[in-house]
């Protein structure tokens, strides 16, 4: 995150995703990955390099975007939230 978003935090693993998708032009991805979560109350300054975007947004407003408009979004950010909206969001957080 320092790199992408200039600041560090403590992170907790909640799952491990794996995954294939098929992406435009005979591309596709085949990943394994952790997902974690975090608290964080202090300032961002994201890396034009690394991130075009950041914005604050409540998860079910999220989800519903998601579903309304999937190409705004990296297609492996949809399946994520898609196929783990419940592990990622629906838990208490142990970290606060």
């Amino acid at each position: 995150m320092q790199e992408e978003l200039g600041f560090t935090c403590t992170l907790e693993k909640i799952t491990e995703v794996s995954y294939f998708l098929t992406l435009a032009n005979g591309l596709y991805e085949h990943e394994y990955t952790h997902l974690f979560s975090a608290i964080y109350a202090g300032s961002i300054q994201s890396n034009p390099d690394e991130v075009e975007e950041v914005r604050w947004v409540i998860p079910s407003d999220l989800e519903h975007e998601i579903a309304s408009n999937p190409t705004y979004y990296a297609p492996w950010f949809c399946l994520y939230l898609t196929n783990h909206y419940g592990t990622i969001f629906n838990r208490k957080p142990t970290n606060t």
